[in-house]
């Protein structure tokens, strides 16, 4: 058992809370959009792109919009689905909100809410700007990296370095991109 519940081992434990969620939703009237991040959005992606991930122990979100944020939120709440607006440091939520970024939606006929995955490049960035090991465990053992547009990578972590208030820490993770790039073969 992970901290929130089982620990989910593929897309079905996600799909299936995000179904559920969907039917409260529409017997409530609520619409929204929300953009899933972590371990989850990892797990999507790499099955999207016919890829293995570890499993993982929550559903991590962020709301985009929503037709009743309370509701929405309290929704979240009861069906353990977290909301991690004050986790993330990079890239900043409203870049990962903000409609010119690309997201991968998830199509599985939910009605009330519309969900997405960030781009390769963005989820990266979320580990690369992070200090947790598992974050950097997930870059060295994951594929992620290698479905990243390298030169869109780089270009967004030059950018992210810029706002970053800790990359003088040493255990931030960026500081080993180029040590995983090369051992992935990427440079």
């Amino acid at each position: 058992m992970g901290a929130y519940g089982p620990t989910i081992e593929n897309t079905d434990a996600i799909i299936d809370k995000l179904e559920l969620l969907d039917m409260v939703c529409l017997k409530q009237g609520v619409n929204a959009e929300l953009l899933v991040l972590g371990g989850s959005a990892l797990l999507l992606l790499m099955a999207y792109n016919e890829r293995e991930f570890r499993p993982t122990r929550d559903i991590d979100v962020t709301l985009i919009s929503s037709s009743d944020e309370t509701t929405i939120l309290s929704l979240l709440q009861q069906l353990r689905i977290d909301t991690v607006d004050s986790i993330i440091e990079l890239p900043p939520l409203e870049d990962l909100r903000h409609p010119k970024h690309e997201k991968m939606e998830i199509e599985v006929g939910l009605q009330a809410i519309r969900v997405y995955v960030p781009k390769p490049e963005y989820l990266a960035c979320t580990k690369l700007f992070s200090r947790r090991q598992k974050d950097l465990d997930d870059l060295l053992q994951s594929d992620l990296l290698l479905l990243c547009n390298k030169d869109e990578l780089l270009s967004l972590v030059e950018d992210y370095k810029v706002e970053f208030l800790f990359l003088s820490n040493p255990d931030v993770n960026v500081h080993q991109l180029d040590e995983i790039m090369r051992v992935k073969g990427i440079i």
